[in-house]
């Protein structure tokens, strides 16, 4: 064999590598029915415990892994949904509050801090439905 074709192979492989777990991944994410929220909660804190291992952060590695082992051990799709649907209600409150002080700071003159309130109020409840959805991660 050449060597040109050898350093073929030697590019191809891990190519070929990549797109398979891309591709496996891209299949994961398609089958929602294959994944719970517990196991989305599950992934989703194993990611940040990744992250604060590897940022050396070790007081939030502990806290993360008994997050990690709290539901793993007693985590259930009924009251995680009930969980969820609670946060709705609590974010959709605050944007209700959050507009009526925009409302307010408009004849006050305050409305540029009001806005930005309301802004992240809005933000943290569309981030709260798309949990409640499976379409993002705690």
């Amino acid at each position: 064999m050449s060597r040109d074709a050898t350093l073929g192979r030697a590019i191809a492989l891990p190519l070929i590598a990549m797109g398979l777990s891309a591709l496996a991944s891209s299949v994961s994410a398609a089958s929602p029915e294959l994944v719970t929220g517990c196991q989305d909660k599950a992934d989703s804190i194993k990611q940040e415990l990744e992250d604060a291992n590897a940022q050396g952060n070790a007081h939030k590695v502990e806290g993360l892994k008994k997050a990690l082992a709290a539901v793993k051990n007693g985590c259930d799709e009924s009251t995680l949904h009930k969980e969820r649907e609670q946060e709705i209600r609590e974010r959709e409150e605050e944007v209700g509050e959050r507009r009526q002080e925009l409302e307010d700071a408009l004849s006050d003159g305050d409305k540029d801090k009001k806005e930005k309130k309301l802004t992240e109020a809005q933000k943290a409840l569309s981030e709260a439905r798309g949990e409640l959805a499976g379409n993002g991660s705690l």
